[in-house]
């Protein structure tokens, strides 16, 4: 769990992370090729569910699997990447305090999360990033003094500024179906995501404990919606995503050995199948040739390591 007392004097350290991270570029030119299927062991092929679905190596600069890399899908709750990188932006102090109003508590009848009930930044940037709660990030948003249009403007900015033709946001929790984006765009949405530290801290753990801060304590525990935590990968961060018109979403950024890999998994049947697509996948193309080479130039700086 994540000391509060880690974090105190938070305010002058973001700073310093903004500083550094508005130096961070990179240029990511889209793959000219289209679908793909790849051959796994036994001479089966493996029918992904998804509709699109892209693995990158980032160190090598190569395209290890892509299918429909750049169709333009609904990518649900992904959106709260972007919503977690313009709400640190703001410069807003964590241990400021906000209560979740019945207005939050709306749009997602599935939180723990009691209107009336009060907490501290922090934690709501953990729930929104971990078992993605909806009621968190409106929170959230509602914190940093701006209204929902104008942060969803600041979200579409941002995407604008990072070379994201394709990718469109209408809302900060991933509810809409507007908000759009493609496996391509996604895996460097991802990647500048996790070049913040504190989202790439948040979107590794597998569990966190938190309270309320009202006069009767309440005690919540959140458990990460991101199975690849349990398995037999090294995950160096990620997000998961659902709605009904998105299918099953998940993007992670992970490490094989000496490897750093970006695995976007869009459309997928089911909440398991879209985990068992991204392992298999992953199986089969670290024994394969690179499809091609990508067109990006940048490394994570320090920010990502």
């Amino acid at each position: 769990m994540l000391s509060l007392k880690n974090w105190k004097g938070s305010g002058a350290v973001f700073l310093i992370c903004f500083i550094l991270i508005s130096g961070f570029s990179f240029s990511w030119t889209s793959p000219a090729y289209g679908r793909s299927r790849i051959r796994f062991s036994r001479s089966k092929e493996f029918r992904l569910t998804a509709k699109s679905a892209l693995v990158l190596d980032l160190d090598k600069g190569i395209v290890l699997y892509d299918k429909n890399s750049e169709e333009v899908r609904s990518i649900a709750s992904l959106t709260k990447l972007m919503t977690a990188m313009v709400f640190l932006e703001c410069g807003i102090d964590l241990f400021d305090t906000i209560t979740i109003s019945r207005e939050d508590a709306k749009i997602s009848a599935k939180s723990r999360l009691r209107p009336g009930e009060t907490f501290y930044l922090l934690d709501l940037l953990h729930a929104s990033l971990m078992p993605s709660d909806n009621r968190a990030t409106r929170a959230l948003v509602r914190a940093t003094g701006l209204s929902l249009q104008e942060f969803v403007g600041r979200m579409n900015r941002k995407a604008d500024s990072l070379g994201l033709v394709n990718t469109e946001f209408s809302d900060p929790t991933g509810l809409d179906a507007d908000n759009v984006s493609t496996a391509w765009e996604t895996a460097k949405l991802l990647k500048v995501a996790l070049s913040y530290p504190l989202i790439s801290q948040i979107t590794i753990k597998k569990s966190y404990k938190f309270f309320s801060i009202n006069k009767r304590r309440r005690m919540h525990q959140l458990s990460n919606s991101n199975r690849l935590l349990r398995g037999d990968y090294e995950v160096l961060g990620g997000k998961t995503g659902f709605i009904g018109k998105s299918g099953w979403c998940l993007a992670v950024m992970l490490k094989n050995i000496e490897e750093k890999l970006c695995v976007v998994v869009l459309g997928a049947s089911s909440n398991m199948r879209r985990f068992a697509e991204a392992r298999h996948i992953l199986k089969s193309v670290i024994q394969l040739e690179p499809l091609e080479k990508i067109g990006f130039t940048g490394e994570l700086g320090p920010q990502g390591q």
